[in-house]
């Protein structure tokens, strides 16, 4: 299942199509009108992700990419203690998509070989996740609120709920000009399809 925007306050139209034939779809779609969107059903498997986002007024002195790494070092960490099945294993297969513009910091990573019974029960593992990085003094996973002194976690909390619309890989939202694009920039078939 996959959605687009169509119009104003996220009006949207809904394509239930195989992966395959949805690429042909989008990739002959002009580039200003790919602002598709992937439905996460709620009784669907669904891979690991995250959307990171904060904004660069309200955290001044906030390096994205190195917030990143920390992230990510400490989700692979707790990974590991959550399924001990991984202990032994490198957790190094997520692809990494950024959206940021001049205002925002924006990523998105899709972990391609951790799989979730369902978003409900990813839900949980991510609200876990930020509880162990509260408990691990982990307060650079942290940060402002726009306008505010209040903190928020790095991470988008209000993804994991059913029916998610998940921007796709190369996609950006209707009348903006932030695409969610791989480092290399490519326009990519296969990876698409692994997103």
């Amino acid at each position: 299942y996959f959605s687009q925007e169509t119009g104003e306050h996220g009006k949207r139209k809904y394509l239930l199509a195989a992966l395959a034939d949805f690429w042909t779809l989008f990739a002959k779609t002009p580039r200003k009108e790919r602002n598709y969107y992937e439905v996460i059903r709620p009784a669907c498997r669904c891979k690991l992700f995250l959307d990171v986002e904060f904004m660069k007024e309200s955290n001044p002195n906030v390096e994205g990419h190195e917030l990143m790494q920390h992230l990510l070092e400490s989700l692979i960490k707790f990974l590991k203690i959550s399924f001990p099945f991984l202990q032994d294993k490198e957790v190094t297969n997520f692809m990494e998509m950024e959206s940021s513009y001049k205002h925002k910091f924006s990523m998105h990573y899709v972990f391609t070989e951790c799989v979730f019974e369902n978003i409900s029960y990813l839900g949980l593992f991510m609200e876990k996740f930020k509880e162990f990085c509260r408990k691990s003094n982990k307060e650079n996973l942290f940060v402002r609120k726009p306008q505010s002194q209040e903190t928020t976690f790095v991470c988008d909390m209000g993804v994991y709920n059913k029916n998610r619309n998940f921007r796709t890989l190369y996609s950006t939202k209707r009348g903006k000009n932030s695409f969610l694009e791989l480092k290399d920039k490519k326009f990519d078939k296969e990876r698409f399809l692994e997103s």
